[in-house]
């Protein structure tokens, strides 16, 4: 979209599905505007209207632009909202809390929240689909996406409380080992990879959909496979079917409710729409 004005053209993106070509606007933007700033001061410079100050304003305004062109190329968010029911909000590392809505962006910093009976599904940059069930808090601690080398990218979310699914994107098929998720006092690493898990109560349960994980607890690591299932519970790991593994989630109600609510139509729906 472009804005002309009689001194100058700005370009303003209105896709934000596709961070990755929100960064090359921004590109082009920087090219564009500094481009036609030189030719500007060029004319005016040949119009003998070179006097000092005048050329003082040419430049500052030539160094803003660049500025604000980089710094928006720069810091681009790693993520956008592109599902939610009900509530959410991004909390980020200084500052106030912002409702999110569809379209939305977040960042690598923020907490992320939902409330009673909500659920959100975040986009990333490299494809990535992770959705985020009712009442649930998630950290992204890291995302460090190299669009032209992903294997030199790097991947850490951290579920607070609550439950979350993830379908990995063009990092995890790249690079699987830069890729790792935390629930409690576990942590599960990726190899090309759809799963869904949820922590209550000091508790953690984990469900493998497709591909496999490293499923680590108290320092004892383990694999587990797709249609495979893991569960901490008084300080011990149990792992078998997703069926059997369900089955004992019952023991423990709260976990129970947040592996269900990730598992609920509504979230397969949205995250089927996100991976299309």
């Amino acid at each position: 979209t472009l804005r002309w004005k009689r001194h100058g053209v700005v370009f303003f993106p209105k896709n934000t599905k596709n961070l990755s070509r929100t960064k090359k606007t921004w590109c082009s933007q920087l090219h564009f505007n500094v481009t036609y700033l030189i030719l500007l001061s060029h004319v005016i410079a040949t119009n003998k209207l070179t006097k000092e100050a005048k050329m003082k304003k040419i430049f500052a305004v030539l160094i803003s632009v660049a500025l604000a062109a980089i710094s928006q190329f720069a810091f681009a968010a790693p993520a956008i909202v592109s599902g939610l029911q009900g509530t959410a909000q991004a909390i980020p590392i200084a500052g106030s809390p912002r409702a999110l809505k569809d379209g939305d962006t977040v960042n690598e910093g923020d907490n992320v929240t939902t409330g009673e009976g909500s659920a959100l599904v975040l986009r990333f940059e490299d494809g990535q689909i992770v959705a985020i069930g009712a009442k649930s808090r998630m950290a992204i601690n890291t995302y460090k996406y190299d669009q032209k080398e992903p294997a030199k990218s790097s991947v850490l979310l951290s579920l607070v409380t609550g439950s979350m699914r993830a379908i990995t994107g063009l990092i995890g098929k790249a690079a699987p080992e830069k890729i790792a998720f935390r629930a409690g006092n576990a942590t599960m690493g990726i190899r090309g990879t759809d799963i869904s898990f949820a922590t209550a109560g000091g508790d953690v349960v984990v469900t493998v959909a497709d591909g496999s994980i490293s499923f680590t607890f108290q320092g004892k690591t383990i694999a587990i496979p797709a249609g495979q299932a893991a569960l901490t519970a008084n300080g011990q790991v149990t792992s078998g079917t997703i069926a059997a593994i369900n089955r004992a989630v019952a023991a423990n109600p709260g976990l129970a409710a947040a592996l269900k609510s990730v598992a609920s139509d509504a979230i397969s729906k949205a995250v089927a729409e996100a991976v299309a």
